[in-house]
C-alpha cells in the first residue's frame, strides 16, 4: 500500500492522450473508496491530490490503445520531488492492465493472465510472458516480427550485445597465398560476422603442396594431413597451426588465426626456407 499525507499527490503521463484508463482504490478515513480515475495525459500531469492522510491499497492502469502505450507514474511528497512508482517509460501492450499494490506491480494480459517482465529484447522497454517463464505462441510470434525472424536462420546476440538478430552464421569463403610471400600478418574480411571457430584446407593443385583439416578459434591451432608426396605413407599433425603449405620440411607456409575480427580474421604467416614460387588456393568454412 501506499500512504499519501496531506499534499501528497500521484501523477503520471502515457505516450498517448486519453487512452490509459487509470483508478486509485484505498482508505480516505475509515471509508473505503475510488479515491480517483481518469485517463493519463501525455504531459506529465496531477491525477490524485490528498488532502489528508489517506492510504492507496491499489492503482489500476489499463491500456485501451490498439497498440503498445509507454507509461510513467510517480509520487510527489509535498515540497519534495517526483519519484518513480512503476518500471520507466514502461510499454503496456494494448489492452494489457497493471496493477500495484505499493509492494507488488503486476501485469495481466487481455485474458487475465499474470505475466512477468522480460528485458533485454530488441525493440522493447518490457516484454511480457507468463509467470511461470514459457512464452507462449503469441508471445514468441511477436519477438519473431520485431527480431526480423526469417527461414532457415539462427538467433544471434548482435554485435553490440543488447539486441539479437537472424543469420546463417555460417561462411564459406577462399584466399590465396603466395609462396613466395614474407613472414607476417594479413587480415581477411568479407566473413560478415566475427567468427568463433574455422575450417581451413587447400593447397597448390598438381603439385605435393597441400595442408588439410585446419582447425581454429584463436586459441587452439590445429591441422593434419598427407606427408606422402614427400615421404611415402607419411602423415603430419601439427598443434601450432591451422594452416601448412609443405613444399619440403623446410620449404613452406604456415599460418594460425591471431585474431578473429569484426568481419572476419587475421592470420599470423611463417615462411620456412625458400619455397618455390606459386600460389596456393584456401579454402575457409567459418562459424558465428
Amino acid at each position: 500500500m501506499l500512504v499519501l499525507a496531506n499534499g501528497d499527490s500521484l501523477r503520471g503521463s502515457a505516450s498517448v492522450a486519453a487512452v490509459v484508463d487509470y483508478s486509485f482504490h484505498g482508505l480516505a478515513g475509515p471509508t473505503i473508496s475510488l479515491l480517483a480515475e481518469g485517463q493519463l495525459p501525455v504531459a506529465d500531469g496531477e491525477l490524485y491530490l490528498a488532502s489528508a492522510v489517506v492510504v492507496v491499497k491499489s492503482v489500476v492502469i489499463v491500456n485501451t490503445h490498439t497498440s503498445a502505450v509507454t507509461i510513467n507514474l510517480t509520487i510527489l511528497k509535498a515540497a519534495s520531488t517526483a519519484r518513480r512508482l512503476v518500471p520507466k517509460n514502461l510499454s503496456l501492450p494494448p489492452g494489457y492492465m497493471a496493477v500495484f499494490d505499493g509492494s507488488r506491480f503486476s501485469v495481466f494480459d487481455t485474458s487475465g493472465n499474470l505475466m512477468t517482465l522480460i528485458s533485454n529484447v530488441t525493440g522493447l522497454s518490457g516484454l511480457l510472458a507468463d509467470d511461470q517463464h514459457v512464452l507462449d505462441a503469441e508471445v514468441l510470434a511477436y519477438i519473431l516480427s520485431l527480431t526480423g525472424a526469417a527461414a532457415n536462420k539462427k538467433l544471434f546476440v548482435n554485435a553490440a550485445g543488447n539486441g539479437v538478430e537472424w543469420a546463417s552464421g555460417i561462411k564459406i569463403g577462399t584466399f590465396t597465398r603466395d609462396m613466395t610471400a614474407a613472414t607476417g600478418s594479413v587480415s581477411y574480411t568479407g566473413v560478415g560476422f566475427k567468427p568463433s571457430v574455422i575450417i581451413f584446407m587447400g593447397g597448390i593443385s598438381t603439385t605435393v603442396i597441400a595442408t588439410f583439416n585446419g582447425f581454429d578459434n584463436a586459441t587452439s591451432h590445429y591441422s593434419s594431413g598427407s606427408f606422402s608426396g614427400l615421404v611415402a605413407g607419411a602423415a603430419f599433425v601439427d598443434a601450432g597451426s591451422s594452416i601448412i603449405l609443405y613444399e619440403t620440411n623446410t620449404k613452406l607456409q604456415a599460418a594460425f588465426v591471431s585474431s578473429m575480427d569484426a568481419d572476419g580474421f587475421t592470420l599470423s604467416w611463417s615462411k620456412g626456407g625458400i619455397p618455390a614460387a606459386g600460389t596456393a588456393t584456401m579454402f575457409y568454412l567459418a562459424f558465428r
